[in-house]
């Protein structure tokens, strides 16, 4: 086991380093960096055990970390997937169950770390503790789940497009494979409860799985940008006496929380109960983003987002977020991608073009990716760009 942690006490040091030295680092990055930094005091506590058990360092006392893993992990999914991500008071609540248990793991002189990693989590003595981490992983889990399973829907209405640095796949592997790790783990500390000599030793397949995960932090989660810019909203001019009507003026915050698509299922009643759009507002902003597509054809782009849009007209974002989904039955992701659909499709059976491959005119009507044209396309038209192609010409 000692190998092992020598390999991912190297790798959570490396990866905590560059994340915390990274620019620009996000409050998400700050966040993963301090958490690579506690496990590597956790690992590291744990080696010094192992090979100077009779010493002043084989007497450190072992702390839960294990509490650590879902919170940090939550907090930093969460910082990543909000648009104004910003850590409040009350999430310091989510470490209330690692000071708890280390507090009274120094009153009690018992280290905790040392029994889970002993094999010896189903004791009685130890089955507070036991049951408490459990029930962390699965919470936390669920939670991560739903923010991931909320964003996915959410970039639908910001992104014309999707890569993994805004739809978080590499996460979502990373937390079944969290969740993978536990029940591993788990499942060997209940097999020791059962005989007399412990089999397996917990911590082999604890620090192998931490060891895994510090490698695809340091691949991924280095890489990973902050998914959504800060909004700086210039409102157009001919919209300011709408915005500001007596009677129908909110807060910006106000909207922004209320537009945000993860806040209920059903778009009329809840999603948007308290925005201050009017119809006639929302018919105004459809025409102008029909005619803002069809003229200045900005899905061409193929980075091109609701915010950009959104800037070019001079119309609040949440605001037109609300028009395409409302009004237009749409997300941004769909409306943008029928208009690049359109673009091939014109394209095809234009002379002009026809020296060109499918996935060069693709390209050039904005679709980053060969799949997601494909896809698109066939959805779009009930076949696929070829077969298309091949009738029209």
């Amino acid at each position: 086991m000692d190998v092992i942690l020598h390999i991912a006490i190297a790798q959570f040091l490396f990866a905590a380093l560059i994340v915390l030295t990274k620019k620009p680092r996000h409050i998400s990055d700050t966040l993963l960096g301090v958490w690579l930094l506690l496990m590597t005091i956790f690992m590291t506590l744990t080696l010094l055990k192992n090979e100077f058990a009779d010493s002043f360092w084989g007497q450190l006392q072992m702390f839960p970390f294990f509490f650590t893993f879902g919170p940090f992990l939550y907090m930093y999914v969460r910082m990543l997937v909000e648009e104004a991500g910003e850590l409040e008071f009350k999430d310091s609540l989510h470490i209330l169950p690692f000071v708890i248990f280390s507090t009274a793991a120094v009153v009690m002189d018992s280290p905790v770390d040392e029994d889970i990693l002993a094999g010896k989590a189903f004791l009685p003595r130890n089955l507070a503790l036991t049951a408490s981490a459990l029930i962390s992983v699965v919470v936390y889990s669920t939670l991560v789940t739903r923010l991931l399973r909320k964003h996915q829907q959410k970039i639908l209405d910001h992104f014309s497009y999707t890569s993994g640095r805004i739809d978080l796949s590499w996460l979502r592997l990373l937390v079944i494979g969290f969740m993978v790790m536990m029940v591993i783990v788990t499942f060997t500390a209940l097999l020791n409860n059962m005989t007399p000599e412990p089999i397996l030793n917990p911590g082999v397949f604890l620090f192998l799985g931490m060891a895994i995960f510090a490698f695809a932090v340091s691949f991924y989660g280095i890489r990973q940008p902050s998914i959504f810019r800060p909004r700086q909203e210039k409102v157009d001019d001919r919209f300011e006496s709408d915005l500001e009507e007596p009677g129908r003026k909110e807060s910006a915050e106000e909207e922004v929380e209320t537009d945000d698509p993860t806040d209920s299922e059903d778009e009329k009643s809840g999603k948007y109960a308290r925005s201050s759009l009017r119809e006639d507002q929302a018919e105004s902003y459809r025409v102008l983003l029909i005619d803002y597509l069809e003229k200045e054809k900005p899905f061409l782009r193929r980075d091109l987002n609701i915010q950009d849009v959104a800037q070019d007209l001079g119309i609040p974002q949440h605001h037109l977020t609300q028009t395409i989904n409302e009004y237009m039955q749409k997300n941004f992701y769909t409306l943008v991608n029928e208009y690049r659909v359109e673009e091939v499709k014109h394209r095809m059976i234009n002379k002009k073009y026809a020296h060109l491959t499918l996935l060069a005119i693709a390209h050039d009507a904005g679709f980053n990716s060969k799949s997601a044209f494909n896809m698109i396309f066939k959805n779009h038209t009930g076949m696929t760009p070829s077969e298309y192609r091949k009738k029209n010409l």
